[in-house]
């Protein structure tokens, strides 16, 4: 559960739906998951990441926010009847599980986890320092160019 979550609101909806409400951070139990249903969060990338379809929640977004996390389900917050039919397609319908695991590895494919975070950030920073923006102006690399021949 987020942080930030309304507790008694979720314990509510536990109780009423009978689900667990895990007391671990989602890193100890997001890999061995089947389904993630999540709202506007990154946590949605993480699942994309291990291949496990999300069940997104609108919540007032546009699709936008994950359109290019294609084989995820996006559906409004209130719309019960359609909540149930995606998790009961993810779960009965094998072909379309796997459907939707190939179409997020191909979403996430060029997707940067290659723990150089840090060289990109200073790399970034010193653009920034040097030209006043994260990337040189055509002109700038041009003037680059010609000293680097001279």
């Amino acid at each position: 559960m987020h942080p930030r979550a309304k507790k008694p609101f979720y314990f509510k909806l536990a109780e009423e739906y009978n689900l667990a409400i895990a007391d671990e951070p989602l890193y100890g139990f997001l890999p061995v998951a089947s389904i993630f249903m999540a709202t506007l969060s990154t946590t949605v990338r993480w699942a994309a990441l291990l291949k496990i379809p999300s069940i997104i929640l609108r919540y007032g977004i546009t699709d936008s926010y994950f359109n290019h996390l294609q084989g995820n389900t996006i559906l409004e917050e209130n719309d019960i009847a359609a909540q149930e039919k995606a998790i009961d397609e993810y779960i009965n319908d094998p072909l379309a599980y796997k459907r939707a695991q190939a179409t997020l590895a191909e979403a996430v494919k060029d997707e940067i986890f290659d723990g150089k975070v840090r060289q990109r950030i200073l790399d970034d920073l010193e653009q920034k320092i040097r030209y006043g923006r994260s990337e040189p102006t055509e002109q700038q690399t041009k003037s680059e160019m010609a000293v680097a021949i001279q």
